[in-house]
């Protein structure tokens, strides 16, 4: 059985993939998800949520510059949401 973080969007459905993301972030320190825009990475992130920072407002996103460790404050776990347009300084 799944079970969900505060965070869960209320109209959230659930995926196939909820179970392999409840087993990666119960090993893991972090999960990143990729797709395609408009796929449900974030309500999927979301769900699972405890407390999430949304880097794609302006002055979140100054102050997570400012100081890195401030995107990663907040209960586990903790969803940085941001968008697949936002240059974080990242590279593949």
């Amino acid at each position: 059985m799944v079970a969900y973080g505060t965070e869960k969007p209320q109209a959230y459905r659930p995926r196939l993939v909820d179970e392999r993301l409840q087993r990666l972030l119960s090993t893991f320190g972090a999960v990143e998800i990729r797709g395609t825009k408009w796929c449900g990475k974030s309500w999927a992130a979301l769900a699972f949520g405890e407390s999430v920072v949304h880097l794609d407002d302006p002055n979140v996103k100054a102050l997570a510059e400012a100081d890195p460790a401030l995107a990663l404050q907040g209960a586990r776990p903790h969803v940085v949401c941001f968008s697949q347009q936002l240059n974080l300084g990242f590279h593949d």
